[in-house]
């Protein structure tokens, strides 16, 4: 009837009303939080040079629709909304599915959102649709890189410039790069000649070469090397005696022939078939006076009266510095190169492990930590570190055990890979701790934990193992307390960026079983800022803790999304899939929790 009309209006009216406020007030509250800092993602730093690697890029030809949600994607970006970003620009390759940029754009918004691996899977989507494309291969090849997978990292870059375009400059300057970081300075320095000659008005290249030819010796076209000299940018003529040393080599090689060394010939491939990219050697450009070219000119003799012995500690001095300031990568290129000169180097072995144990590659952390052991199976120092390394990977304890028993019973005075006394001894009993944790031993654990804190108060990890412990036995304030004091041991060094992970953690999985939700959500959210890659495990149990407190708080579409996360990284991680099948019971879908727990025991 027309009165019933008439009210459903009013009522219709009321609620457009209400919705229409609602709106306005938050996004107020959203203009609020972002003038204060709030929800804001801190860009990753790039390398100079390298930023427009991960850049938006416009679609071209396209659905109007596709168009409009990328830009609104780049607005948002840009905002540092990330999150409601990559919404738009999955909605844009939704709308485009074949269309290239729009599988690299979203590769870009999840890097920026420090999320490699859902990038990688964008950026390998975008290879699959076009197998050359610029952007994807450069993106791709840095995110390799960053993860340690330098190998395959050189290989794409060497393809992409034998197969797509071999002057690319971008290409050249990232593939100079990553030699320069692995420590191969004669591939790097063949690289930058090149992009001397493709573009000689760039100030970089010539820089980037001295630093390259400051680390190799000198050599000629036919790989000789040259004794003592090297050449400098930095002065204008080069003597003779080091242009007839290089005319008197080169003439020997060649039967009889002096002539000039090319400055094309001596450092750059062709990249005709080759994936190891460039020839060894390190040539420079020597025209004749009469020629009218720039000569080169010696620079000071460098590591005459350093030997080999003292030329490894400096760069061993260096890798360990680059390590203390949070560049476990750039660490990692040096020890490599330690190692290639001496392949059983302990300090180079022991530090090459620690780099991939920072960057999340434990298994080839224990394939350098083992290489000690094949010398001397029962060094105490190299089993306790393999012990470490199992434990700290989630290998199960038992593989873990027998390195542990033969640490604790081996003569530390004999160890090749150094150490003792009471750092040794703090050591051993915080893996002794850790192992009795996963053994469910928790008497043991807090024993070894407590001796471990009593000999070194001082000791994150030992304040860590103990607080671990007594959250196992539900004394949660003294937990709280350990991991408070363990969070000041840790300090802000990069360094210790692991125990951070794992102190928030604990606090976070503390504060839920007290029922303080706020506190758990905040620390949770605290350990994934210190690990925004999500890498470790500490990383997926504060997102379980995050996901219990969320659930607890009536936020349950939040709690399954925290834990789909989790799974999308680790399908078979045993806490998430419960709490996953919990928050399904809740829910009332009994059947889907069922189903959960089904696929948990199969």
């Amino acid at each position: 009837d027309r009165d019933s009309r008439s009210r459903y209006q009013e009522v219709e009216m009321e609620w457009s009303s209400l919705i229409s406020t609602a709106g306005e007030v938050w996004n107020r509250l959203q203009a609020l939080g972002h003038t204060c800092g709030a929800g804001e993602i801190k860009p990753r730093h790039q390398e100079a040079g390298l930023s427009h690697v991960f850049a938006l890029h416009p679609l071209a030809d396209e659905e109007p629709e596709a168009v409009r949600a990328t830009q609104r994607g780049a607005r948002l970006l840009h905002e540092g909304r990330v999150e409601e970003s990559i919404r738009e620009l999955h909605d844009a390759r939704q709308l485009a599915p074949r269309c290239t940029d729009a599988c690299n754009n979203l590769g870009c918004a999840y890097q920026a959102n420090n999320d490699d691996s859902a990038a990688i899977y964008w950026y390998r989507e975008a290879l699959r649709l076009a197998s050359h494309d610029e952007t994807a291969v450069m993106a791709m090849a840095l995110l390799e890189q960053r993860r340690g997978q330098v190998d395959e990292a050189q290989k794409m870059l060497v393809n992409f410039l034998q197969a797509v375009d071999s002057s690319h400059i971008g290409a050249l300057r990232q593939l100079g790069r990553l030699h320069q970081r692995e420590g191969h300075w004669s591939q790097a320095a063949g690289c930058f000649h090149r992009l001397i000659a493709i573009d000689p008005t760039n100030c970089e290249w010539p820089t980037q070469l001295q630093i390259c030819m400051d680390q190799v010796p000198l050599k000629d076209n036919f790989g000789q090397a040259v004794p003592g000299r090297a050449f400098s940018f930095a002065e204008r003529h080069a003597p003779a005696d080091a242009q007839e040393q290089l005319r008197a080599s080169s003439s020997r090689a060649r039967g009889g022939y002096g002539g000039d060394l090319s400055a094309t010939s001596t450092t750059c491939s062709s990249f005709n078939g080759d994936n190891r990219g460039f020839q060894q050697g390190v040539g420079s450009s020597s025209r004749g006076p009469g020629q009218g070219g720039r000569s080169f000119s010696p620079m000071q003799e460098r590591g005459r009266g350093m030997g080999q012995d003292a030329a490894v500690s400096v760069q061993l001095g260096e890798a360990r510095r680059q390590r203390e300031n949070g560049r476990p990568d750039a660490a990692l290129g040096i020890y490599r190169g330690v190692l290639r000169i001496d392949g059983r180097n302990t300090e180079a072995l022991l530090g090459f492990a620690d780099c991939q144990q920072d960057l999340g590659s434990f298994d080839a952390a224990l394939e350098a930590v083992k290489q000690l052991l094949s010398a001397t199976p029962d060094d105490p120092e190299a089993n306790l570190r393999v012990a470490e390394l199992l434990l700290d990977a989630g290998h199960d304890v038992d593989t873990a055990e027998p390195y542990l028993r033969r640490a604790s019973q081996g003569d530390l005075g004999r160890s090749r890979s150094g150490g003792g006394g009471a750092s040794w001894r703090l050591r051993l009993l915080c893996v002794e701790a850790e192992a009795a944790l996963a053994r469910e031993e928790f008497a043991k654990a807090m024993a070894s934990a407590s001796e471990a804190v009593r000999l070194d108060a001082s000791s994150a990890k030992a304040l860590l193992l103990l607080g671990h412990a007594r959250l196992r036995v539900a004394d949660y304030q003294a937990s709280l307390r350990a991991v408070t004091a363990a969070l000041d041991a840790c300090g802000s060094s990069q360094s210790a960026r692991r125990l951070r992970v794992t102190a928030h953690c604990l606090a976070a999985q503390a504060h839920e079983r007290l029922r303080e939700y706020p506190q758990a959500m905040s620390r949770a959210s605290q350990a994934l800022e210190e690990d925004p890659e999500g890498a470790s495990l500490s990383s997926s149990a504060a997102r379980v803790a995050r996901a219990m407190a969320l659930q607890q708080s009536g936020q349950a579409r939040e709690a399954e999304a925290e834990l789909m996360a989790v799974l999308q990284r680790n399908p078979q991680h045993c806490a998430a899939r419960l709490q996953l099948a919990y928050c399904q019971l809740s829910a009332g879908d009994s059947a889907r929790a069922a189903a959960i727990l089904e696929a948990l025991l199969a």
